[in-house]
């Protein structure tokens, strides 16, 4: 459920991109959750395929910890 929605208006030297900001109730990841957390979601047009972006206060709010050797992502919280 989304609590609050803002849309941004980024301006970079040769484009704009335009994002949506929202507060969620709660991410869930790994057996574990973040209440209250903020996202951006944009069209994300870069000339490459890309899924989503995963920021660092996400990573550091539910411990994620990413092994490069195993190819794995575990939260440790």
């Amino acid at each position: 459920m989304f609590l609050k929605k803002m849309m941004l208006w980024i301006p970079f030297e040769e484009w704009v991109e335009y994002v949506y900001t929202k507060l969620l109730e709660a991410i869930h990841f790994d057996g574990h959750s973040v209440s209250h957390f903020q996202v951006e979601i944009g069209s994300m047009d870069y000339g490459m395929e890309i899924d989503g972006i995963i920021g660092f206060d996400l990573m550091k709010a539910i411990g994620l910890i990413i092994d490069t050797n195993e190819m794995t992502v575990n939260s440790h919280l």
